[in-house]
């Protein structure tokens, strides 16, 4: 399915129908581990071995998994209509994506540097500030 242009949550929804219930990052360890191609990878050897038992996919069409999997690890966030800066927005300090909130006692939205001890917080409005005034 991920060959045919499908995303790994896309995948889990249909084969969440078919009763393999698994989460989304259960899915995209299952489509990383070769094991599933006939090898077998462990931390002590190099690179991944034959194993001796029957592989379920071949090993061209697990490469192809691979390619697109790795195509999608660069920018493929969902963009939050709400937040449309999260993740895009780095902070200033650390260099990290920055998350966003909502402090709900004061209705008041927030973007937050998530690296412990930096604790970099920016209100929302400072940023649609920048945005709309002219160049």
């Amino acid at each position: 399915m991920i060959s045919e242009g499908f995303t790994i949550s896309q995948m889990k929804e249909i084969v969440d129908l078919l009763g393999f219930n698994r989460t989304v990052k259960a899915w995209s360890q299952i489509l990383r581990n070769p094991f599933y191609a006939g090898t077998i990878r462990h931390s002590l050897l190099k690179d991944t071995v034959e194993g001796k038992h029957p592989p379920i996919i071949t090993k061209e069409l697990f490469a192809k998994v691979q390619g697109v999997l790795s195509g999608n690890n660069k920018g493929s966030h969902k963009i939050d209509e709400f937040y449309p800066l999260k993740r895009v927005v780095y902070c200033e300090h650390c260099g990290k994506p920055l998350s966003a909130y909502l402090v709900k006692k004061k209705n008041k939205h927030y973007y937050k540097c998530p690296t412990v001890g930096c604790g970099n917080n920016v209100s929302m409005t400072h940023y649609k500030r920048e945005i709309v005034q002219p160049i």
